[in-house]
């Protein structure tokens, strides 16, 4: 009985070491620097930062947990300290300690002071979930692009009375509301804003960049190029315009202000017509994005950064067609687009395009 018995505990044991065995992963360790597939070499103590999952879910695709890379890394999870606390670990700067080169799964980076954490080098880079050099520019954006300061772009180098009520009603209505019906303040406001709009007004002489974000979509994958087309809604994007004229109340608008009808126009949308996207994450993004009755939302989100060329003049709106002569259109060039699938643009970057 106890032969059976410890021949059958033996069995168990066996069937219970058996996969470990199999599944076991052979590395070796090394602390001599690494090349990566981009051409940038990786030492121990370099930084690097890991994005998110490159599937868009919870749980990473080439970051890993334990020596036989078991498990995948978990982007969010409740805190082992506090508990119903969230841990976020997406976007953080890891500093590699060591490096682990597998037989069948390529060059590990681990990046905990356990030695337990670890990424794909090669992988995780094709895959976007260790940041690029583009992305990590991204921090150093230029300013960004806001109503006001097109409003501002727009202006003459006369700036009239028009100018500074519109400027004072769109944005600094309070100021404007308290001050339109006592003549004497508002003529004082009116004189000490236009000199204030004026220097302001010359920060924006053409030639500057800007920072904007933007919405357009994503067309059918292109198999032979690897890549995604951007799929424009033309070139125009309307900023503000001139119908409050007819929506505000009288008493509002006792100056009868004219108001601005601001858009701006892309110049070069078709030397930002696609962007290059590995064909496993590519099926990733239509996945996540694909809904019950097979639908797929093809929204794709841009920071995009462009320099003011100039403002229409009369002839470039008559050979464009614009009907409305009176409209203020800011001519601009792309210099670079962030593509991102989410719409805070902050979480799943997915490439840079940059002339």
């Amino acid at each position: 009985m106890n032969l059976i018995k410890i021949f059958t505990t033996a069995l168990l044991i066996a069937s219970t070491l058996l996969p470990i065995k199999v599944n076991a992963q052979k590395f070796k360790k090394s602390e001599e620097p690494f090349t990566a597939s981009n051409g940038k070499t990786y030492h121990i103590g370099d930084s690097i930062i890991i994005t998110s999952p490159a599937d868009f879910s919870n749980r990473y695709v080439c970051y890993k947990v334990g020596n036989k890379l078991q498990e995948s890394q978990v982007a969010i999870r409740e805190s082992v300290l506090e508990k119903g606390e969230m841990v976020d670990i997406r976007y953080t700067k890891c500093a590699i300690k060591q490096f682990r080169h597998y037989e069948n799964e390529g060059t590990y980076a681990v990046v905990d002071k356990l030695f337990n954490w670890a990424i794909n080098i090669n992988k995780g880079i094709e895959m976007g979930e260790i940041a690029s050099d583009k992305l990590i520019e991204l921090y150093n954006k230029p300013q960004s692009f806001s109503k006001e300061k097109a409003f501002l772009a727009t202006l003459s180098e006369t700036i009239d009375n028009n100018d500074v009520k519109e400027y004072l009603y769109r944005f600094y209505r309070n100021e404007y509301k308290q001050n339109y019906q006592d003549e004497f303040a508002f003529n004082s406001l009116i004189s000490s804003k236009k000199k204030e709009l004026a220097a302001k007004a010359k920060q924006y002489d053409g030639n500057k960049k800007f920072f904007a974000y933007i919405n357009q979509e994503f067309g059918t994958y292109d198999f032979d190029s690897s890549s995604y087309p951007i799929v424009w809604d033309g070139n125009y994007i309307h900023l503000m315009d001139d119908t409050t004229e007819g929506i505000m109340a009288k008493d509002i608008n006792d100056e009868r202000i004219d108001f601005s009808d601001i858009a701006i126009y892309i110049d070069n949308t078709e030397e930002f017509a696609s962007f290059s996207f590995p064909q496993e994450r590519a099926k990733y993004l239509v996945n996540h994005r694909k809904a019950s009755n097979g639908k797929i939302d093809r929204s794709l989100y841009m920071g995009v950064q462009f320099e003011i060329e100039s403002i229409a003049s009369e002839e470039w709106l008559k050979n464009h067609a614009v009907k409305d002569m009176t409209k203020k259109i800011l001519i601009c060039n792309l210099k670079r687009v962030d593509l991102f699938e989410d719409k805070a643009c902050e979480a799943n970057y997915l490439f840079t395009i940059e002339i």
